[in-house]
């Protein structure tokens, strides 16, 4: 086989460890093309398991990356991750895809966030990806014992609790539009009901679109600022509720473009997190329908 046959076979699960690690698309492509340039510099017959090598690549390139950034220390207001349209990807059984796209929702990409580079890798290599400690230690060059503990560390440090991802998309769908609906309706106490008091809402608009520069803490607090959005909402604004990071995520739609991107974190029925993209940078990818 070809360098570019076998880059190809595993090109949807390269980037699939990519963007977990920087929560980028556009860094992430970046990462695939300069790993693609090291992999056509490598003698096919020397390697023992290409798709090894080709995870070992974008893995280490991956942590380079977040080692040398510096920008999101400057950045204007909280930093999320940039949404990513759902794409059909070949996966070998239904469970296996669920849990995939539960690792890309903007929840627990935004977590992923409070980790080192190493310590990221390692996590997303292992929890998201399956693989074992051998392999995992290779890639990010520490002993198997030490990987161990760098797993049990990321852990802590997310207060991982896996049942906060595990809603089903049709649940996630039927609140979601429970919730849009009262938005439009004006019925603020039924948003208020719908509004865990210790909810938290992050807007992220780069300096380049309006957004609240910290996060807003409490119902309260939130619901006021949904009031305020509705009352500055345009006329031609549309609702649209699309796919993406592998959940239902509503989009506001101005003339042909996507202004904003709202994903919901729902913890039973009550909403516990809200995130906003507003970044025109990190909107591109987003294509209103229609």
């Amino acid at each position: 086989m070809t360098h570019e046959s076998l880059y190809e076979q595993q090109r949807s699960l390269l980037f699939g460890i990519a963007y977990r690690m920087t929560g980028s698309v556009m860094e992430s492509e970046d990462i695939l093309q300069e790993a693609f340039l090291k992999w056509h510099e490598v003698d096919l017959d020397s390697l023992e398991s290409p798709a090894a090598f080709l995870k070992t690549i974008v893995s280490r390139l991956a942590i380079d990356h977040l080692r040398r950034d510096k920008s999101r220390q400057d950045y204007i207001g909280p930093w999320l991750p940039e949404p990513l349209a759902d794409q059909e990807q070949e996966l070998p059984c239904p469970a296996e895809r669920t849990e995939l796209y539960q690792s890309l929702s903007m929840a627990f990409m935004h977590l992923l966030e409070k980790l080192t580079p190493v310590e990221r890798a390692v996590f997303v290599l292992r929890e998201v990806f399956g693989f074992d400690h051998l392999e995992v230690s290779r890639i990010v060059e520490k002993s198997t014992s030490n990987c161990r503990q760098i797993e049990r560390r990321a852990r802590q440090a997310l207060k991982l609790d896996r049942t906060r991802f595990e809603a089903s998309n049709s649940q996630h769908q039927t609140l979601m539009s429970e919730f849009i609906n009262a938005m439009a309706s004006g019925d603020d106490a039924k948003l208020l009901s719908m509004l865990a008091e210790d909810a938290i809402l992050y807007s992220d608009g780069g300096g380049k679109a309006l957004a609240v520069i910290r996060p807003l803490y409490g119902a309260s607090r939130i619901l006021e600022f949904i009031k305020a959005v509705r009352r500055g909402l345009s006329p031609d604004s549309r609702i649209q509720i699309r796919q993406v990071n592998g959940e239902p995520a509503m989009l506001v739609v101005q003339g042909e473009e996507v202004s904003s991107c709202v994903h919901f974190a729902w913890n039973g029925d009550k909403l516990s997190n809200i995130y906003i993209m507003r970044n025109p940078d990190k909107l591109k990818g987003l294509l209103a329908n229609g």
